[in-house]
């Protein structure tokens, strides 16, 4: 099981190595696919697609599709984070290629380069070759027939001669130099695409070691249905590892492998949203330089949030003629506060409050319009 600095160190990995990564320079935030992994070959049934997204001005949405000319499969909502891990259902509608995009968007609506991954869904399924054991020929022997004719000398005689006739098979002995050579030492996976190693056999479980493609696998168990396959770990650790038989090409026999019971699935974490309601000072305020004192140049904001998990974070965002965020400290309980403003320049802002607990759930409360004067407003 990957430590949490091995697990940063996968998510770098994937970054540049596994699909299209593009730079920052670009425009937008920049997004990746986690999985599946570009050239990945799943079965038809419901798949997740796992992304990430960053953004230093923060991201908005992440966006799911399937190929460009398709709607979206849908959006998880980046709550304005500099980095977001989005995951999403979707269940392809037939066997075939497909091209799954993600693409991500900050709070000024800006979109970044999207992310592509192809992957071959219901691809041939490959049948175990089946090698018989080899067997040492009995080497074959030789044997050569002499025959020696004595004919008898003639005897006078009332009778008629009868020639004398002598066979001798002689033993021939043949040494053989027949040596056979070792078979591998058990069935294997040659992987055809970049592979993730697991915990357990399914994507339900943690990622443990990764199986490159045009690395070869060592199988030392299988699941009952020969599905997924026990492996010594790619890496060298030591331990072993679950990966699917349909990412790569099975050479021997599976049967002559056991059966493994599958560790138990782990129990995701449950955890509701956090409920947010926020509570604004003044609805008026008043620009930095504005004469005028009639509303003033800053208000408080107060939150009170329900959760049933540890808040890791509370954060006030606002948004229209200018837009940011900033932390909100406790004042005790479940209530938090921080100060709105001041803004140098006047227009309408759109205000609310994002909670994400210690399980990364996150709510978000109403969202308040808070106006920005120049002049003098009653």
């Amino acid at each position: 099981m990957l430590k949490p600095i091995m697990q940063w160190a996968a998510i770098l990995f994937v970054l540049f190595s596994a699909g299209p990564c593009y730079p920052a320079g670009h425009g937008g935030p920049v997004a990746w696919i986690d999985q599946p992994l570009d050239g990945s070959v799943v079965p038809l049934a419901p798949l997740t697609i796992t992304a990430h997204a960053t953004s230093k001005a923060g991201v908005q949405r992440v966006w799911f599709y399937w190929d460009t000319k398709s709607p979206a499969i849908g959006y998880v909502n980046g709550g304005n984070l500099t980095l977001v891990e989005a995951e999403m259902k979707w269940t392809p509608p037939k066997a075939g290629e497909y091209t799954l995009w993600v693409q991500a968007e900050d709070e000024n609506g800006t979109s970044g380069d999207p992310a592509l991954a192809t992957i071959d869904v219901g691809g041939p399924i490959f049948t175990p070759l089946v090698v018989l054991p080899s067997k040492t020929p009995t080497p074959p022997v030789f044997q050569t027939l002499e025959k020696v004719f004595t004919t008898a000398t003639p005897t006078p005689s009332s009778t008629a001669l009868t020639p004398s006739l002598t066979v001798t098979l002689p033993s021939a002995t043949l040494t053989s130099t027949f040596t056979p050579t070792p078979g591998p030492a058990g069935p294997t996976l040659l992987a055809n695409a970049n592979a993730n190693c697991r915990t357990g056999p399914g994507v339900d479980y943690e990622i443990d070691d990764g199986l490159h493609k045009g690395q070869v696998g060592i199988i030392e168990g299988r699941n009952a249905d020969n599905t997924w396959v026990w492996i010594r770990e790619p890496s060298g650790g030591g331990g072993h590892c679950w990966v699917s038989a349909s990412v790569g090409t099975l050479s021997g026999d599976l049967n002559s492998v056991l059966i493994l019971k599958s560790p138990p699935t782990p129990k995701p974490v449950v955890s509701s949203l956090p409920q947010v309601s926020i509570q604004i000072g003044d609805a008026t305020l008043e620009t930095d330089h504005n004469p005028c004192t009639n509303h003033p140049k800053t208000t408080p904001v107060n939150a009170t949030i329900s959760a049933s998990a540890t808040l890791s974070k509370v954060t006030l965002h606002w948004s229209g003629a200018t837009s940011g965020s900033i932390s909100m400290p406790s004042t005790g309980g479940n209530h938090y506060q921080a100060i709105l403003g001041s803004f140098a320049k006047a227009g309408t802002l759109s205000v609310w409050v994002t909670a994400v607990d210690k399980n990364g759930a996150q709510g978000a409360s109403q969202t308040i319009s808070v106006k920005i004067t120049s002049g003098c407003v009653p």
